[in-house]
């Protein structure tokens, strides 16, 4: 084999001229060396080999390693073939891929099987049309994405491979930090990513200078890189890094974040590249923008919906204890905390006391029951102290706010903190305090939901203390009421047993059994025969009352023909008629029944007839009627007495209450528990007892029974 060329294409004059003079790259391969036979100057210029070197090559040294397969394939046909067309990468000298669209012939020349091959060049249209299909494949996947990391893993994932991109990341910005926060890196090493995982916005790094001045950086080398970025320069990194591309994300003025993207050594970032990642990232903030959206509006819709969950558990906490529990098990799940205390004041005010807690490790030692003074430097007692909300995001926040710069553990596994002020009455009562396990933010709408978290467990504190100090008045009124009854019912038995021995005495000496009696003396007796049914009658309505009051008078409800339950009820009052010189006139439908205990309808009547007896002057009316009035049976007493002023015509019900008492004989006197008692016995056999009077017009009382059925 010589060096010179194995197949002289120039002596055939048909093709010498056109393979000289081609603008297209080409060459001439013998197939059985597999060695180039000859090369043009336009393939020698666009691939970067001498002459010399390129007839060197074998076709697999053209071709990149998942190509060589093919290659093989094609080489191992043999004899003359048809012109074949097709898409192929090639590698240049200094490593550039190229897109070519790849033309050969097989022919025989000179007695040798040669390929003839034209390779044209489609690098900048091939990438474009690729970058743009990229293009279109991460808009579609971005409008998908419903998250920052999703959005980041699109932005990275899909930019690296559009452009052939070594490396890249996606930071967003902190604002209440102060920092860039890496949330996607691709092809870095993991002590990299991590060392620069949070960078302060003051740090002199491409991602956080690029966010800053709210401008890209693009630098072509690395050396540039490392000039213009020492920091970077310092940290050990694998070899190869070229380009580096440093794009702010931005969105309406505002700053998301920024994106960087490496390049491998010898690749060329052009405009295209360059106006591609603006494109990347213009969509990207676009994408961080509407995640930031759907994700307010979902912890809005959350949020929303757990606080009906926290107010109606609320509604039915009935003790503060109740309160307590709510408002951990809720409340920590509501703002997806990893645990809670709610701590009140100690009645001097001094110290906070645990009421209830949720999430923490027994070694914590936060349960109920344990105390801090209200003037600790801690977020609790603070926001006790002061009213307002404290906000931690991180133990190097906690160590500026309360030990002078340096953070003490002290067992706990606490990263951020939020206490909340509770107030009762107007008054601090204590606070709420959620913990978390790592530092994080508090955005805005977050905040705001603490603060309503806590409003509503301020308003339940109230209200179970509210009900607490109801229980306790009712309870000792009770107590009182009970003590009241007992004296009463005691003091009316004892008062019994004397008084039925005097008229037990008083009838001896009315029948002559100790001797003689006068006239005058007989009517002595009958005056201290009527005291003691006076007095008697007085005792029995004290007996009837303490009954009513203690739920000890049962009912007998059954149909009552009303006609001769009047009727006896004229026998009863006659005598105090006719001592009175008083009018009686009673009217009754016939056939009218209701429904009711008869004894007690008749002890009503009695009562209210012996109050129109009393209170109406000689020659007057009283009047008894009966009828139906719609759905009742109504039983009315009306007098033609002194009557009752408007305004004091409710009292008339209240226990020991008279009106005008002063204008009242004192022998016509009692206690005011007759319409008292009255009341309450019809309302306990499902009837009501109502009055109707006029000063100089005299009174009205109304028995409304419910009718017998039927």
């Amino acid at each position: 084999m010589t060096d010179g060329p194995l197949v002289n294409l120039e002596a055939a004059d048909y093709l010498g001229i056109f393979f000289r003079r081609s603008p297209v790259p080409m060459w001439v391969l013998d197939r059985e060396s597999r060695r180039y036979a000859m090369v043009n100057d336009a393939a020698l210029r666009t691939y970067g080999y001498t002459r010399e070197e390129f007839l060197r090559l074998r076709p697999e040294d053209l071709r990149l390693p998942q190509d060589r397969a093919a290659l093989e394939a094609s080489l191992a046909a043999t004899g003359e073939g048809p012109v074949a067309q097709g898409p192929a990468l090639h590698v240049c000298r200094d490593g550039t891929v190229l897109d070519v669209e790849v033309t050969t012939q097989d022919l025989v020349l000179d007695g040798r099987s040669v390929r003839v091959v034209m390779a044209l060049d489609v690098t900048a249209p091939a990438r474009a049309a690729y970058r743009l299909s990229r293009l279109h494949a991460v808009t579609s996947v971005l409008a998908r994405a419903l998250t920052p990391d999703e959005v980041a893993r699109a932005v990275i994932d899909e930019g690296i491979a559009a452009l052939g991109g070594r490396s890249g990341s996606l930071a967003l910005l902190r604002e209440d930090q102060g920092v860039l926060e890496i949330v996607r890196a691709r092809g870095y090493p993991d002590e990299m990513v991590e060392r620069f995982r949070r960078m302060p916005m003051d740090a002199d790094l491409p991602l956080v200078e690029a966010a800053r001045e709210r401008r890209p950086i693009f630098l072509h080398t690395q050396e540039e890189r490392d000039r213009r970025f020492p920091e970077i320069a310092a940290v050990p990194r694998p070899e190869g890094f070229g380009p580096l591309a440093a794009v702010p994300l931005l969105f309406e003025g505002r700053v998301l974040g920024a994106i960087g993207l490496n390049f491998p050594q010898g690749f060329e970032l052009g405009d295209d590249e360059r106006a591609f990642v603006l494109n990347l990232a213009q969509q990207a903030a676009q994408a961080l923008e509407r995640a930031r959206l759907f994700e307010a509006e979902r912890r809005a819709r959350a949020a929303a919906e757990q606080l009906q969950d926290l107010t109606a558990a609320l509604s039915g906490a009935l003790t503060l204890e109740q309160v307590g529990a709510v408002s951990m098990t809720r409340g920590v799940a509501s703002l997806g905390a990893d645990a809670g205390v709610l701590a009140l004041l100690t009645p001097g005010g001094d110290e906070l006391e645990i009421l209830a807690s949720l999430g923490y490790p027994p070694e914590a030692c936060m349960g109920p029951g344990r105390r801090w003074a209200a003037e600790a430097n801690i977020p609790i007692a603070e926001a006790t102290r002061t009213g307002a909300a404290v906000l931690v995001g991180s133990p190097g926040a906690w160590a500026e706010r309360y030990t002078g710069g340096v953070y003490v553990r002290s067992g706990s596994a606490s990263a951020a903190w939020a206490a909340l002020p509770l107030a009762v009455g107007g008054a601090p009562a204590g606070a709420l305090l959620w913990t978390w396990l790592r530092p994080r933010e508090f955005p805005a709408g977050e905040a705001a939901v603490m603060e309503t978290v806590a409003r509503l467990c301020s308003q339940a504190l109230e209200r179970a203390r509210l009900l607490e100090a109801e229980r306790r008045a009712r309870s000792e009124a009770e107590a009182a009421n009970r003590a009241k009854t007992d004296f009463l019912s005691a003091m009316s038995h004892e008062l019994r047993t004397p008084l039925n021995a005097i008229v037990g005495y008083v009838d001896l000496l009315e029948m002559g059994l100790r001797g003689p009696v006068t006239e005058a003396q007989l009517q002595d007796l009958g005056r201290i025969k009527r005291a003691q049914a006076h007095l008697l009658g007085i005792i029995d309505d004290i007996l009837n009352f303490a009954r009513i009051e203690t739920g000890r008078i049962e009912y007998e409800r059954e149909p009552i023909t009303l006609q001769p339950l009047l009727e006896e009820l004229e026998t009863l009052v006659a005598p105090q008629l006719a001592a009175r010189g008083l009018r009686y006139v009673c009217d009754c439908e016939t056939g009218l029944v209701a429904l009711g205990d008869r004894d007690r309808v008749r002890q009503i009547l009695v009562n209210l007839l012996s109050n129109a007896v009393k209170f109406t002057d000689a020659g007057g009316l009283v009047e008894v009627s009966a009828g139906e009035d719609g759905e009742r049976v109504v039983v009315r007493v009306r007098d033609t007495g002194r009557g009752i002023p408007r305004e004091r015509l409710d009292e008339v019900f209240d226990p020991f209450v008279q009106i005008d008492r002063h204008r009242t004989e004192s022998a016509r006197q009692g206690v005011g528990l007759g319409l008292a008692i009255s009341r309450e016995l019809a309302h306990g056999m499902g009837a009501e007892l109502t009055a109707w009077s006029a000063p100089g017009e005299g009174s009205c009382f109304t028995l409304a029974l419910p009718p017998a059925a039927g």
